[in-house]
């Protein structure tokens, strides 16, 4: 019998995986199918934010669930998009853009909770301009 316990995994990425996208604008937020496939299409989801790690969490729920929010509607959805001040408020504050001054993504990286579910973290900080101005 081998054990492997003491050794290391690596990160094996499926090339035609796409990254999972969360795009600020001045009137919306949303998130690119990348987000959605890591997800596994969840038709509800909830965001949490780490305020300390200037991050926001976005994973799958159920309807009950503290701020469970409408997520994939139909199987042909290609993005998710939200019109929400808190939410564009929060994304300024931890990224430090202005949505009514750019339009700006973040990257997400994909991990496991303890229950195994997925989760995307977004570290805002690493926000990006996507060169196109709002004003």
């Amino acid at each position: 019998m081998i054990d492997i316990s003491s050794l290391k995994s690596i990160a094996v990425k499926d090339e035609n995986q796409r990254t999972p996208l969360l795009c600020v604008t001045k009137a919306t937020i949303s998130f690119g199918v990348g987000a959605i496939d890591a997800l596994n299409r969840p038709r509800w989801a909830k965001i949490v934010v780490d305020p300390a790690k200037n991050s926001l969490y976005l994973l799958a729920c159920n309807q009950n669930d503290t701020d469970a929010f409408d997520f994939v509607k139909s199987e042909k959805d290609r993005y998710v998009r939200l019109k929400s001040r808190v939410l564009h408020r929060l994304c300024d504050k931890l990224s430090g853009f202005s949505s009514s001054e750019c339009h700006y993504r973040i990257s997400g990286n994909v991990d496991i909770l303890p229950d195994e579910q997925p989760v995307i973290v977004f570290p805002m900080k690493e926000a990006r301009k996507t060169g196109i101005r709002t004003n």
